[in-house]
């Protein structure tokens, strides 16, 4: 498990895209989860969308931000693992160390840290911190709702997404009152 928490969060790194000229400033709402307002910062924050795909950022936060909070209600706590995540991942590289890696995080933050006014340092640091956090209350959800220790190797990984899809919708189905999108 911690692998794919290592992975997502080296993947989010990896894809590097410009969001300019947006139509959207980064204090409008862009959606509402049981009373909580999420705003376009907070989406692209965490996800680097330009317009045309903020309102699948959207939908993609909206769960995970969903997860979190039936997580949090559940008394799951992911604070050690956040931390411990951060003390590896969210460094920013040294000048010193050219390698393609590190000058893919360097300009991965450089170009979001411009967007939200922050030093590279800062941002990378946040930005881990945030991603991990989503990502460990969503590992802790899913161990509590999915069984992965029984789980055979050679177990078809369709079929334990297609499990994880379901809680989802379910989890979905059960707030769609609850939940309000100003982006679509």
């Amino acid at each position: 498990m911690q692998k794919l928490i290592y992975t997502t969060i080296l993947a989010s790194l990896v894809f590097i895209a410009g969001c300019t000229g947006s139509q959207y400033d980064l204090d409008d709402t862009a959606a509402v989860v049981k009373g909580e307002e999420i705003t376009v910062g907070d989406v692209l924050f965490v996800y680097n969308a330009d317009d045309d795909e903020l309102p699948d950022a959207v939908d993609a936060y909206v769960m995970e931000y969903l997860v979190m909070q039936e997580s949090k209600k559940m008394g799951i706590d992911v604070s050690e693992k956040v931390e411990m995540h951060g003390q590896f991942l969210g460094r920013y590289p040294s000048e010193d160390v050219d390698t393609d890696q590190a000058n893919e995080v360097r300009q991965f933050a450089e170009s979001r840290a411009e967007l939200f006014d922050m030093e590279p340092e800062t941002y990378l640091e946040e930005y881990t911190r945030k991603r991990s956090e989503l990502s460990a209350y969503s590992n802790a959800f899913f161990e509590e709702h999915v069984d992965f220790e029984e789980l055979d190797a050679d177990e078809d990984i369709e079929e334990v997404d297609a499990t994880i899809q379901q809680i989802i919708n379910d989890l979905y189905e059960e707030y769609e009152d609850e939940i309000e999108f100003h982006i679509e």
